[in-house]
């Protein structure tokens, strides 16, 4: 678990694993977009919620990055 600051201003707080964002976690991008949820292998997969600086949200099960199933 631990947090990394990326230079262009994005943060992932939450679990790794081998060097890769890996179990629960939220990722932060730099223009205040939010996703917090389950990762594997570096990548937003099961569930999840992407929030944005405007209070919209989607939420549901991601594949690969992807929503593919909104809840």
């Amino acid at each position: 678990k631990g947090e990394y600051k990326w230079k262009d201003g994005d943060v992932y707080n939450g679990d790794w694993k081998e060097g890769k964002q890996e179990g629960n976690g939220v990722y932060t991008w730099a223009n205040g977009v939010v996703y917090d949820g389950e990762w594997k292998n570096g990548r937003m997969n099961g569930k999840g919620t992407l929030k944005w600086k405007d209070g919209s949200f989607l939420s549901g099960i991601f594949e690969e990055n992807r929503l593919v199933s909104e809840q």
